[in-house]
């Protein structure tokens, strides 16, 4: 395992044989940005304070592919993009970036085991933001009309919320499956 720790900006580049990486940005507001897919298997720790690090997903195939599943903390989890998984910690906002492709992207956020409040809420027509109880806050952007948008709730009696603003009024995505 190759450790990365710090308090700047790094730029770390893993091929596909590359062994597992661990990205600790210690104390501070961090953002921390992945891209690509097929690299080495990738665990990212946000660290402390615990409200303000991110963690941003962009990617670069036609038909981005995101799933979500929480972890055992509200702070905790994995995002798998485009087949390529990613385990996080001390992390309390996500985005996925569908990137430009012009294909179907598939976006799946999952719930927990316990009763769950999900909220999906469209601020424009290519973006929304999602929300399990009070772990990570999710947006996902610049995807296309013709992308699907999946809520697990899992076991428990979950409550689920999709709304929209007054600025998403032309929210084009046609498919959200429950």
């Amino acid at each position: 395992t190759t450790t990365v720790t710090g308090l700047g900006g790094v730029t770390v580049s893993v091929v596909a044989s590359s062994e597992n990486l661990l990205i600790s940005s210690g104390y501070g507001d961090d953002t921390i940005n992945v891209s690509g897919t097929l690299g080495s298997a990738l665990m990212v720790d946000g660290g402390e304070p615990s409200a303000s690090d991110t963690l941003t997903f962009t990617s670069a195939d036609a038909t981005a592919d995101f799933t979500v599943t929480p972890g055992t903390t509200n702070n905790s989890g994995s995002v798998t993009m485009d087949g390529t998984v990613t385990q996080f910690t001390g992390i309390e906002a996500i985005t996925l970036d569908a990137g430009a492709g012009a294909g179907a992207d598939n976006v799946t956020l999952g719930g927990t085991a316990a009763d769950d409040a999900i909220t999906l809420v469209a601020s424009d027509a290519n973006t929304f933001t999602a929300a399990v109880n009070g772990r990570a806050l999710v947006t996902v952007d610049n995807i296309t009309a013709t992308s699907n948008v999946r809520i697990n709730g899992g076991a428990g009696d979950d409550v689920i919320s999709i709304t929209q603003t007054n600025d998403a009024a032309g929210w084009s995505i046609d498919d959200v499956i429950v």
